[in-house]
């Protein structure tokens, strides 16, 4: 009987494989031949996986995060900055305080150009940015100087108190009202948030 192993189908045309000899010499008598096993492929039993979008939620809930900082940034610019100090019938917050304090402290309250202004307009422009794709990273940047504006108010108000710590001890916290601690916070979510990006 005459075999045919697999590594005899590889190549057929081989002047030594027994398929040719079979072709080109008499079987005996009495022998079989058994053709060639017809060599199977196999599909691959899955559908090759089609790219998907990576998912917007981290930019959502930033954007939203980065909008309620900016509403969070408006509220305290209206309540109290300085308790120390007031302003008719009430304690002074960002809008009495001018531009200028952030760079020298003598600077006269009640200027016109005041750092409320300045708050409410990044926080408005950021607030505005904030859920338009691609460029929430201008809502960052406005809080991001928000959180400047407050940094410079801190060094300021500590120069103000070691100018007067001759006179006693001047705490820093008793110079700081609720309206810093709370801009300062919104400007840190407006920042913090990811940008939405599609």
């Amino acid at each position: 009987m005459l075999r045919i192993t697999l590594d005899d189908l590889d190549d057929p045309t081989d002047q030594g494989s027994p398929i040719l000899a079979a072709d080109m010499s008499p079987a005996p008598a009495g022998s079989v031949i058994r053709a060639p096993l017809p060599v199977q492929t196999f599909a691959p039993a899955y559908a090759p996986m089609s790219p998907t979008r990576p998912s917007n939620s981290a930019g959502l809930v930033g954007a939203i995060i980065g909008a309620v900082g900016a509403l969070v940034v408006i509220i305290g610019s209206l309540i109290t900055w300085d308790p120390n100090k007031e302003s008719g019938d009430r304690f002074v917050n960002a809008f009495d305080l001018p531009i200028g304090f952030l760079i020298d402290w003598k600077s006269d309250y009640g200027n016109d150009q005041d750092i409320g202004l300045l708050l409410v307009t990044l926080a408005v422009f950021g607030l505005a940015t904030t859920f338009i794709p691609k460029v929430g990273l201008i809502r960052n940047c406005c809080g991001g100087a928000v959180l400047i504006i407050a940094i410079l108010y801190l060094v300021q108000m500590a120069s103000f108190a070691d100018a007067f710590d001759a006179f006693g001890p001047v705490n820093l916290t008793d110079l700081l009202g609720p309206g810093f601690y709370v801009s300062a916070a919104g400007g840190l979510m407006m920042a913090a948030g990811p940008p939405r990006w599609r």
